[in-house]
């Protein structure tokens, strides 16, 4: 997480909180309920596994052709960097990078590609609209660099709109055994964390 509220130091103290996010996207917020004085305990469900494959060609038309470039999480942000590289492959010249949200678009300025839009809200409707807000989208060619079974609202928000569409899938979010170790100390906590549908 990039931002995280101000507040109260201790008001959570004596709160058991469950973290189910993957390890590697915990760190903020873990900390921050330790500084709210919580007791945290992590349990990831899922994992992130980035694509292995090298892109196919058609792939690699649909970004060298595309407008629109969307980013729709923090890890198809990393993801797209990376297999941009692996791939030897740039974003082509003058394409809208549009980022669902300040936490990816952060990532992504992290890793040295500046959003064009951000939505205040982190949804596709709200991303949809923002795109539509520049201009005409009839006929303009979007690309979506997300997980590999994303979710349907993008594509069909765009498509309403005459958006052609096409998917780069960059990772699979893989539901995870629960560390065993690590159960019955999270069955005693009384907040469980849910920053994802995969890991409901």
């Amino acid at each position: 997480m990039t931002s995280l509220p101000d507040a109260a130091r201790g008001d959570l103290t004596g709160i058991g909180v469950v973290v189910t996010r993957p390890r590697e996207q915990a760190d903020a917020l873990v900390g921050y309920l330790h500084g709210r004085g919580a007791t945290v305990v992590c349990l990831p469900l899922t994992r992130i596994d980035g694509r292995t494959s090298a892109w196919t060609e058609a792939e690699r038309d649909s970004l060298a052709r595309a407008d629109i470039v969307a980013v729709t999480s923090v890890n198809g942000a990393r993801e797209l960097v990376r297999q941009l590289a692996s791939n030897d492959v740039d974003l082509p010249s003058g394409v809208c990078i549009a980022a669902v949200g300040d936490e990816t678009g952060a990532a992504l300025r992290t890793l040295g590609i500046c959003a064009d839009i951000v939505p205040s809200q982190a949804t596709a409707v709200a991303m949809v609209a923002a795109l539509a807000d520049r201009g005409p989208l009839d006929g303009r060619r979007a690309v979506l660099a997300r997980a590999r079974l994303g979710r349907p609202e993008l594509a069909d928000g765009l498509a309403a709109h005459g958006v052609v569409v096409s998917e780069l899938p960059l990772y699979d979010t893989v539901i995870c055994d629960p560390d065993t170790a690590a159960l019955p100390a999270a069955l005693g906590c009384q907040i469980w964390t849910f920053l994802a549908p995969s890991s409901v």
